[in-house]
């Protein structure tokens, strides 16, 4: 037990995400500019409302998977600029794992706050 403390001190520890049914999306977060550069737009969990960037290759699997279930989407996007202020909604993500609600998947357009 003793050898694993300095690591816990040194590296920190990992636990599970806690969910909040009642959080909301931080659209502040999703009007700031992308931090990764291979980064083409946001996703949001539906359900702990975690906000991650994803790449082309990604949200266009992500587009081809939404029209294979007959899920709106509203214009064409093929390129990186295409997906300039949209973020694509996600019924869970890596961390919550606890909703199955294909209809969750949306991609929607980043509200102006202003």
């Amino acid at each position: 037990m003793e050898d694993t403390k300095w690591k816990e001190d040194l590296l920190g520890t990992v636990g599970k995400i806690k969910i909040d049914k009642d959080a909301k999306i931080n659209y502040s977060r999703l009007l700031e500019p992308l931090e990764w550069e291979k980064a083409v737009c946001r996703v949001v969990c539906n359900q702990c409302k975690v906000i991650q960037e994803i790449d082309l290759v990604y949200a266009t699997d992500l587009i081809k998977f939404m029209q294979d279930l007959e899920i709106p989407v509203p214009k064409e996007f093929k390129t990186k600029g295409d997906f300039k202020g949209w973020y694509i909604t996600f019924p869970y993500c890596i961390y919550c794992h606890q909703n199955d609600k294909i209809e969750d998947f949306q991609i929607k357009r980043v509200p102006d706050l202003c």
